[in-house]
């Protein structure tokens, strides 16, 4: 079964139109990367959160979860984005410690998850080393610029220039402590 016919039964079982999603997640290169920004302001005895979620590259069309905070509770809800900037408003019943963008990982992206981490920059040279591709895919890449897909992305038996994910190897579960997630080569968009 090839991609058309998944995308035939799939819209044969939703009855909907499917060729937006998979131009997005089939066919395009990379992976959407999200800024949020957000403010807080009292309103009487409630708490609004003003938030604006930008798309750096490419834009994607998701429904993302925002995560409010405060200590053990949470309140999430959804956001529709489909354009470069998305503006939202929440009223809540008490000021937030933290508003997280997708919290639970599900939206397949670019995130700066090792920035502040010491080493990060050695591990993934490592990861890469011990996998077989070249260190080149990782040195070069300034240390802000060092992102990570969720995706645990396993190597292919020859490199493709039409698939990036040829590119970007990362080690059999296993082989390290946790699943490592290894910074992309610097041809990808955006890097």
């Amino acid at each position: 079964m090839g991609v058309a016919d998944l995308r035939a039964e799939f819209e044969r079982a939703g009855g909907r139109d499917l060729r937006w999603f998979f131009d997005q997640w089939f066919f395009r290169r990379g992976a959407p990367e999200f800024v949020l920004s957000t403010q807080t302001v009292a309103r009487g005895e409630q708490w609004e959160v003003k938030g604006s979620i930008r798309q750096v590259c490419d834009v994607y069309r998701v429904t993302a979860e925002i995560a409010f905070v405060k200590g053990g509770s949470r309140e999430v809800r959804q956001v529709d984005i489909a354009e470069r900037d998305t503006d939202f408003s929440v009223l809540l019943p008490f000021r937030p410690d933290a508003v997280l963008f997708d919290p639970e990982y599900k939206i397949l992206r670019w995130i700066d998850e090792f920035e502040t981490e010491p080493g990060a920059t050695e591990m993934a040279a490592n990861a890469v080393t011990r996998s077989g591709a070249t260190p080149t895919t990782v040195t070069g890449v300034p240390l802000r610029r060092m992102t990570r897909l969720r995706a645990v992305l396993r190597p292919r038996a020859s490199a493709s220039p039409t698939n990036p994910f040829d590119r970007a190897p990362v080690p059999p579960v296993g082989e390290a402590e946790t699943k490592l997630n290894v910074g992309i080569s610097p041809g990808w968009p955006c890097v």
